[in-house]
């Protein structure tokens, strides 16, 4: 019975100090994080006011055999300045990096949903041109199909009509074949203008 009563409290003791509250948890994992930066910042101070020989040449049995050239001033201070700005551990804010990632998904939501919106309108657009096409389409002469004679008995004269051919387009239709047509006429008359530069400056060059 004694001994049994004298094992109680230690199990209690121990479960008391395993058990910790998020909130500790969270301190403690702190506190690590602290003592590690200051202990690289430590390390860095104590390179500030010395050169010591790195561990890895010391025990190094053919490094360790050379001689060792103390590096310049600045290029010391450089390297100092580097790990300080660049090289030391970031300390994250995990609240500031919770509110980015889900601005970020907030973004990628609303531009896959105004992506498809538009695509959506367009081929809705393109389609309503395309049932009614003789109301918004236009018409284009493609070729002559022949010629109508008729004689006027009044003016004693006969009257030639030119019967010609036409196709319908839509307006999307037109207005791609237009763009499409100018920029080849635009590439048509760069490489023009490129070939004729090209030639000056190698008349130039053999001056």
């Amino acid at each position: 019975m004694p001994a049994s009563g004298a094992e109680t409290p230690l199990e209690g003791t121990d479960s008391g100090q395993n058990s910790l509250s998020p909130v500790e948890e969270a301190s403690k994992e702190g506190s690590e994080v602290d003592d590690a930066i200051e202990s690289i910042n430590q390390a860095v101070e104590n390179r500030k006011t010395s050169n010591p020989i790195p561990k890895w040449i010391r025990t190094n049995k053919r490094l360790s055999t050379f001689k060792i050239q103390p590096l310049h001033d600045r290029e010391l201070h450089f390297w100092r300045t580097m790990i300080d700005k660049y090289l030391l551990p970031l300390i994250e804010n995990l609240a500031e990096k919770e509110r980015i990632s889900n601005e970020l998904i907030d973004l990628r939501n609303k531009s896959v949903f105004a992506f498809a919106f538009m695509n959506i309108i367009f081929i809705l657009f393109v389609f309503m041109l395309q049932l009614h096409k003789d109301v918004f389409g236009i018409d284009i002469p493609v070729g002559i199909a022949g010629y109508n004679r008729t004689y006027n008995e009044e003016e004693n004269s006969w009257h030639v009509e030119t019967i010609v051919n036409k196709t319908r387009m839509d307006p999307i239709t037109l207005c791609l074949v237009v763009f499409f047509g100018a920029i080849l006429i635009i590439q048509i008359i760069g490489k023009r203008c490129l070939r004729k530069f090209l030639e000056l400056f190698l008349k130039f060059l053999t001056f």
